[in-house]
């Protein structure tokens, strides 16, 4: 949407080119020494009249005064720069910022003189490139050179293809738009972005990473190796989830890394108990999940666990197998095949089984009760034996019924001889 704008009214003509006197225009370098960061002016002293010109604005590729729009940075005091005196006689400003020529800095930063070496941002940058195959730099109008001169006005400018644009301080953080689209924003050479057009490809560089977002926090750090016994920079991966970003704390906590000495991972649940900030849990977590250095794993729930298998499932544990359980156990299957390799035993104060057809137990002894001592008598060859068997009657004694035995003998419980 386009703002209307009313028709200029002219007030006063008596600076126009016909009612006033014009002087040319003139441009001096001078040196900032005053910054008024309330009115947003500088002070400059000239270099060759060193006269002092106070409170001048400062211009840039673009402003307007609608709530500071514009590209424009604060100077700080000492830099180079041009005043101009405008032909109307109206209030000097600064035109422009510049460097000075150096013989020295010029044989420090000779090409020739720094041969063999590497600038550190350029040649990650490279690296990168040709690892996402975008191009460094492109073709541009004119020609470019590298060569000796023996006055140079880098002034500490980092080297630069034709066509890149740079913002940077003297701290060495910047902003860089490089020919070809690639993007760089950096604090440090260690801390920094890298935006490559080609595949959409982003890079982090950063010796700690940390995101903070109403729903949760992420965070990555590598501790310094002086707090270290060993001389040793441990890293830790953390990453804290809220289930309402309105909750003060968090339900779900992640940690990756170097946990301590012996853990590696780490997950918590535990809802509203986990401070985002340094990642204490307080109160019993309802799941907790850990993995050792050594590959060992612990897990603590609150709660019931359920898993469904469409397919086959296999366990094998190479040592020892323990099930503690103070509940009931229920298992159900449509066959069961248990084998032990050594010994099998089964300790309950009460043993039920309910069995609708054979059971068959193969074994060389079976024993029954707390101490057995007496052999089990084998029904049928005890039959056969007794109607075999001969003995003399005695008179207030009657014979023996043999032929009533087997009627006692079990029908559904049978020894193999």
């Amino acid at each position: 949407m386009v703002a209307e704008v009313g028709p200029v009214v002219l007030t006063s003509t008596d600076n126009s080119p016909s009612k006033s006197e014009q002087d040319p225009a003139w441009i001096e370098k001078g040196i900032v020494y005053n910054v008024d960061l309330k009115n947003f002016t500088v002070d400059v002293l000239t270099d060759y009249e060193s006269k002092p010109v106070t409170n001048c604005q400062i211009a840039g590729p673009y402003f307007h005064t609608n709530n500071g729009e514009g590209i424009y940075a604060m100077p700080e005091v000492g830099s180079a720069c041009l005043v101009c005196q405008p032909s109307d006689d109206d209030t000097p400003f600064v035109l422009a910022f510049i460097g000075a020529f150096e013989l020295e800095g010029a044989k420090q930063d000779n090409l020739e003189d720094k041969a063999g070496e590497v600038d550190t941002e350029t040649e990650e940058l490279e690296d990168l490139v040709k690892k996402v195959g975008a191009p460094a730099s492109t073709t541009s109008t004119g020609s470019a050179e590298l060569k000796t001169t023996g006055a140079s006005a880098r002034a500490g400018r980092p080297y630069m293809n034709p066509g890149d644009i740079m913002l940077r301080t003297r701290d060495e953080n910047f902003i860089a738009l490089r020919r070809g689209g690639v993007v760089q924003i950096a604090g440090t050479p260690t801390c920094q972005t890298v935006y490559v057009p080609l595949k959409n490809f982003m890079r982090h560089f950063a010796e700690n990473y940390e995101v903070n977002t109403p729903g949760g926090e992420l965070e990555w750090t590598v501790q310094r190796q002086e707090n270290d016994p060993g001389g040793k920079a441990p890293v830790l991966y953390r990453l804290t989830l809220r289930d309402k970003a309105q909750n003060d704390k968090a339900d779900i906590q992640i940690k990756m890394g170097h946990v301590d000495d012996d853990i590696r991972y780490e997950m918590v649940v535990a809802p509203e108990n986990v401070t985002v900030g340094d990642g204490s849990v307080s109160g019993i977590p309802n799941f907790k999940m850990t993995i050792g250095s050594e590959g060992d794993q612990t897990v603590e729930m609150q709660g019931s666990l359920e898993y469904t298998i469409e397919k086959d499932r296999k366990v094998t544990v190479k040592g020892t197998d323990t099930v503690e359980i103070t509940g009931a156990r229920t298992l159900k299957a449509l066959s069961i095949a248990q084998e032990a390799q050594t010994s099998h035993s089964l300790k309950a104060a009460v043993s039920n089984e309910n069995i609708t057809g054979i059971k068959t137990i193969k074994a060389a002894q079976v024993m029954l009760g707390p101490a057995p001592g007496v052999s089990a008598v084998l029904g049928e060859v005890l039959v056969a034996w007794l109607a075999t068997h001969i003995h003399l009657p005695v008179w207030f004694v009657p014979d023996p019924k043999v032929g009533a035995l087997p009627t006692i003998l079990s029908k559904t419980v049978r020894v193999s001889p």
